[in-house]
């Protein structure tokens, strides 16, 4: 499936197009530090789900966002769309109360919890289990 990307937002120049030097950005050290999302420390509905497909071009439907700024610890890929008649829609019909829906974090695939290697599975598995992390 395809993956979504968030784009960096760029600051807006005053009207004479010169940055204001006395509002620039403080220093990293100056910065609070972002909440992190890892399997420890956020608490949320947590379940695996079980997807098959019956034929190799079948797609599972999951679009997801990928944070390219996130730091190596960082876990877990929000979802952003789930296609509808693809096998995760199919899935969600049959399984209401284990569907995987839009803001639903994917923490692993068969186990890996990398983007390629978790797209990788998507792409050549014909049954991936899916970790799910719905956040609180």
């Amino acid at each position: 499936e395809q993956q979504a990307v968030e784009g960096d937002m760029l600051p807006s120049l005053p009207a004479s197009g010169v940055p204001d030097e006395t509002k620039m950005t403080p220093k990293a050290d100056e910065l609070p530090m972002p909440p992190r999302a890892t399997v420890t420390s956020t608490p949320g509905k947590r379940w695996k789900v079980l997807l098959q497909r019956s034929q190799p071009q079948e797609m599972f439907g999951i679009v997801w966002i990928t944070n390219l700024q996130a730091a190596p610890d960082e876990l877990g890929f929000p979802v952003r769309t789930i296609r509808e008649g693809r096998v995760v829609d199919k899935f969600n019909q049959a399984n209401p109360e284990n569907a995987v829906k839009p803001g639903d974090i994917i923490m692993s695939a068969n186990g890996k919890s990398a983007p390629e290697p978790m797209k990788q599975e998507l792409v050549t598995q014909m049954e991936v289990e899916l970790e799910i992390l719905r956040p609180t």
